[in-house]
């Protein structure tokens, strides 16, 4: 999971650095365009790594339970909550740590 959320983040942030200069967006202040192609890239990623936090924290506070399988987690997870809680529990607090 990891290697799909730092490609999305190196993706994002380019992505982003590269529509600033065509934009001329920030134009002059390369600090500037960095900072918010950061916070984007946090933004966007942050989708992605709440759940996988979520299942990891899950899955460390009962291990007994999951065993190492994760698959059994995001079941549990969307049985008892649905995608709604897979998806958004967390998400705030994962979004100030990746912004």
């Amino acid at each position: 999971g990891q290697a799909i959320i730092k490609a999305v983040v190196f993706a994002v942030n380019a992505y982003m650095l590269d529509l600033f200069r065509e934009q001329g967006v920030f134009d002059g202040n390369l600090s500037v365009q960095l900072l918010f192609a950061a916070a984007t890239a946090g933004f966007v990623t942050s989708f992605l790594a709440a759940p996988v936090d979520r299942i990891k924290v899950l899955m460390q506070a009962d291990s007994s339970q999951y065993q190492g399988c994760d698959g059994q987690a995001v079941q549990a997870v969307l049985s008892s909550e649905g995608w709604k809680g897979l998806m958004s529990r967390g998400l705030a607090c994962t979004m100030l740590r990746e912004i």
